[in-house]
């Protein structure tokens, strides 16, 4: 009897009384640390093989091979679905059959122990992998939660009759799809007219007339919806494209993104006849970008989060006339340029606001008036861009992609106190971008703010986000007085 309880107790390490930390406690910080470092903690103990093994087999609920893409692509997204922790496939696990990949085929046993090692995953990412269409549905297959599925570049190439198989294998499975290789949309659309569950969509289109088509089939489940072109590809989203979109199936969208400019009639459209709460869009900078933004600002009365791209807001005038977004919490500014008194206007419309993302934005200069249509490099305009957001915002968390505060973190650093109700600042990076570039910034950040709190005795503890592995590398010259967070997903 005492053996068969024993057993019982090995199985599930949340009944056995830990020697060293509650088995509870010790598994949730676990679920905070990649599945590698999850396996070399094994060794540590009985208890924490026990726990480690448990959370390997209970907990991970995604896994992505060849690319890290699908935690990095969706980072600007509002409502993404996080999950955590991820187990990232290392390369040396399969055997190659060239430099871009490998084949289902020569890994087929490697996939197979992987299935069995996490059967509780749920959300899968692929990039560079080749199967064909059999092999597909036998990796698929494998995973029985499968809800979530990040198809990333060179990845499968079926024909549209097999994409509107695999449409009709997942139907009632897939709720998350991600397809952001531009090749095969017209075909991949198949796949989607049967994925009847589907409630999150991003794709890749590279014509206009795939758009429609899209629209056309568009499941009715939909409400978060992102298409994005090529760059490449000079695609405007007018006035026919808005119109099939509000009168397509998906009644439900709340949630839209897209990449393509809109011209002024299209987002009037969708501004009358959508009802979002989160909205990310670029308009066509010879648009009169402000009065489009008063239009939004009528019509879209729930929206908690906007994203602004490529905004200029060449046409604005200084009137009474108050645009008011009383619900948005978050505001995205991505490669926004404009006057002072445009951005003093525009951060006065979001009373509610809690969150900043930044990237590539700036206020023209205002020493250099000859800078009309750039953007300023000074130190003086970029420390008045933000007493601009300390003076007109409440805001308590600040995105900023790291490339922007290159060669300013010092001054960066001083204006973090003016900024009253701040508690959380997020240093992001792209995928692509230069990963020493981004731990030399972070290096930097850190240690001109602890030089900036040596010499102010007011200054106020932030709480700093950055990425995990750059983490790991400068977590030894921190001081216990400032406070750093590593995640994946911000």
């Amino acid at each position: 009897m005492s053996s068969n309880n024993s057993d019982k107790q090995e199985d599930s390490p949340t009944k056995k009384v830990s020697q060293v930390m509650n088995n509870d406690i010790l598994m949730e910080i676990m679920l905070y640390l990649d599945c590698h470092q999850i396996k070399r903690l094994e060794r540590v103990s009985k208890q924490f093989r026990q726990c480690g093994q448990y959370v390997t087999q209970h907990k991970i609920e995604a896994i992505a091979i060849n690319d890290f893409i699908c935690l990095e692509y969706n980072r600007y997204l509002a409502n993404k679905p996080i999950i955590y922790p991820i187990y990232k496939i290392p390369t040396n696990c399969f055997n190659r059959t060239d430099s871009e990949g490998f084949t289902f085929e020569d890994n087929e046993d490697t996939i197979v122990r992987l299935s069995e090692q996490f059967p509780k995953v749920r959300y899968i990412s692929l990039a560079k992998y080749t199967p064909n269409y059999q092999k597909f549905v036998s990796f698929v297959n494998l995973f029985q939660h499968l809800d979530t599925l990040f198809i990333g570049c060179n990845t499968v190439e079926f024909t549209r009759y097999e994409f509107k198989q695999l449409g009709q294998l997942l139907s009632s499975r897939l709720k998350r799809f991600y397809y952001i290789c531009d090749k095969q949309s017209p075909n991949v659309i198949k796949c989607i007219k049967n994925l009847t569950q589907l409630e999150t969509l991003l794709i890749t289109l590279e014509t206009k007339n795939c758009i429609i088509q899209l629209f056309k089939l568009l499941p009715s489940s939909v409400q978060f919806l992102h298409i994005h072109t090529p760059c490449n590809r000079s695609i405007r989203f007018d006035e026919q494209l808005a119109q099939f979109l509000v009168d397509s199936r998906a009644k439900n969208i709340d949630t839209l993104y897209i990449t393509p400019q809109f011209n002024a009639p299209a987002l009037e459209i969708i501004g009358q006849q959508m009802n979002l709460k989160t909205f990310l869009f670029s308009s066509l900078i010879e648009t009169n970008q402000w009065k489009s933004l008063e239009e939004l600002a009528k019509n879209q009365k729930n929206l908690t989060y906007l994203g602004l791209k490529y905004h200029w807001f060449l046409n604005y005038r200084n009137t009474d006339k108050k645009i008011s977004f009383p619900k948005v919490e978050t505001l995205l500014l991505h490669f926004c340029c404009m006057d002072v008194l445009v951005f003093e206007g525009l951060l006065k419309s979001f009373q509610s606001m809690k969150t900043l993302i930044l990237r590539k934005t700036a206020i023209r200069c205002i020493i250099d008036q000859r800078q009309h249509l750039e953007f300023s490099d000074c130190n003086t305009c970029f420390r008045h861009f933000y007493e601009l957001v300390a003076k007109h915002t409440t805001i308590r968390k600040l995105v900023v992609h790291f490339e922007d505060l290159k060669d300013r973190t010092e001054v960066f650093c001083q204006t973090l106190n003016l900024m009253k109700y701040l508690r959380k600042i997020h240093l992001i990076r792209f995928c692509y971008d230069d990963h020493i570039d981004y731990y030399l910034l972070c290096q930097q950040l850190i240690s001109d703010y602890i030089h900036y709190c040596h010499h102010n005795s007011d200054h106020k503890l932030f709480t700093f986000v950055i990425h995990n592995d750059i983490y790991l590398k400068i977590k030894s010259e921190i001081p216990r007085n400032i406070r750093i967070l590593y995640n994946l997903y911000f």
